[in-house]
């Protein structure tokens, strides 16, 4: 596991001058195994960890406790701990040729939230102090030539735009994440979750070109 890699994540997100920190909330940073933290093809985000009462007494985990799991050959979304939407996103990524044990995998927001459906109220805030400056730096390190979005929130996020009104594939986006640059293709494709499965059976045939499209280009820029 790399020691400093996750020192300088809890110092991102724990508390620094007037800010509290968010170790000791209910989340997760990474949905993959620390050893996909390093150089790749792909960089996948969705929203959040999911939906869990905020209370202490029924936390199941905080971010601070998962930062220590998961050293490596591990995703959430291949693991017996996977439900839900699981197998959808196992898919996505099987589509695009990228390999779950090798593959960063994370969201954009850290925080579980009050419910299935709600986000906590500070998320814009969250995002600004704390996740976006963890992704700065994990972008950093990972170099993606394609970043996956899944969710219209995640790419709003990620980019600092507005909803695009298409689900495709954009090949040529530069992004400025709290101070750092990198240009990269962004796929934005539907959320598995609630409403949204129903986009996707809607819009097969635009999803799965947009999806080709993306492989292609990592291909291309391999």
């Amino acid at each position: 596991m790399n020691e400093k890699l996750i020192a300088d994540i809890k110092g991102l997100l724990g508390p620094r001058e007037d800010l509290p920190g968010i170790l000791a909330r209910s989340g997760r940073v990474l949905m993959s195994g620390w050893d996909t933290v390093r150089k790749g093809r792909y960089y996948v985000m969705g929203l959040n960890p999911g939906g869990e009462a905020e209370k202490a007494e029924q936390r199941s985990d905080t971010i601070g406790e998962t930062l220590e799991q998961h050293p490596r050959a591990w995703n959430y979304f291949a693991s017996d701990e996977a439900a839900g939407h699981a197998g959808s996103v196992l898919s996505v990524m099987t589509a695009l040729e990228a390999e779950p044990l090798s593959t960063l995998t994370t969201n954009a927001l850290f925080l579980r939230s009050p419910t299935a459906v709600t986000l906590p109220t500070d998320s814009r805030k969250v995002w600004e102090d704390h996740c976006a400056p963890v992704h700065a730096h994990l972008l950093r390190i990972v170099q993606p030539d394609v970043v996956v979005c899944f969710g219209i929130d995640s790419w709003k996020y990620l980019t600092g735009q507005g909803d695009p009104g298409h689900w495709r594939f954009h090949p040529d986006m530069h992004l400025r994440v709290a101070g750092t640059e990198h240009s990269c293709g962004v796929l934005l494709l539907p959320h598995f979750s609630g409403q949204a499965r129903a986009t996707w059976t809607k819009n097969a045939s635009v999803l799965d070109a947009s999806i080709a499209a993306a492989r292609n280009h990592q291909h291309a820029t391999a």
